[in-house]
């Protein structure tokens, strides 16, 4: 069992039953626990399923445990629907036009934010002002798979001096999200990297943080000011 779950990182994953639509079976998992086995499962946020993600198992979605009840309808539909067309933008869509019937869409609308979007300010840093966000308010309003955290670099409806914290994510969690972040930011705005490539450099150097393996002290500073903001 445990040489097949080093094959297979999925088998690892703890996930519960929530429904089945023909073939496909959605699950709930705990997003730490998965974002924390591989590289390549810390990618998983929000809801993904085989085709986002490799290492998830045919006809399997999963979904984030800490999305709330309130939420979870439209996030299994637009995870089921895109599964059942086999594109990912057209469950997207799907999902943002449920959505839209409770909370008309102002999508990749810019100018300042819904004050309905903040829950705390973590504080200043380097320049860049910290909040914990209500993930759900940003989904509703601007991009249905937000998920875990975002800055000004792919999202021109964050303020280009914040970065925001899903306020739903586990706070020992929270300072690999916004050493993600702050490095995807510095590399698209600072060195006008793509969003594509800025992501995939995040990626590495949040997996890096994740294994424990040494950071710029810059970094070690950063993710040292979340854990004390947010009192692990």
């Amino acid at each position: 069992m445990q040489l097949a779950a080093l094959h297979n990182p999925a088998k690892q994953v703890r996930k519960k039953l929530i429904g089945r639509f023909g073939d496909i079976s959605i699950y709930r998992v705990n997003g730490e626990q998965v974002r924390s086995i591989s590289n390549g499962l810390e990618e998983f946020n929000e809801s993904a399923s085989h085709a986002i993600i490799d290492a998830i198992p045919e006809n399997e979605g999963w979904v984030e445990n800490t999305i709330s009840k309130e939420e979870l309808p439209f996030v299994v539909f637009g995870l089921v629907s895109g599964m059942l067309s086999g594109d990912y933008d057209a469950g997207e869509l799907a999902e943002k036009a449920e959505r839209s019937k409770v909370t008309p869409s102002q999508d990749n609308a810019s100018g300042t934010p819904d004050p309905a979007t903040y829950v705390r300010k973590l504080g200043d840093i380097f320049g860049i002002k910290f909040y914990l966000i209500d993930a759900n308010v940003v989904r509703n309003q601007y991009k249905v798979d937000f998920a875990l955290g975002g800055n000004n670099g792919p999202y021109d409806w964050v303020p280009r001096d914040e970065i925001w914290l899903d306020s739903a994510i586990h706070p020992s969690e929270l300072p690999y999200i916004a050493l993600h972040e702050f490095y995807e930011r510095h590399r698209m705005l600072q060195n006008g990297l793509d969003y594509s490539k800025a992501h995939a450099a995040a990626s590495t150097i949040e997996w890096r943080a994740r294994e424990g393996k040494r950071l710029p002290q810059e970094h070690t500073k950063l993710m040292r000011f979340v854990r004390n903001a947010v009192r692990i």
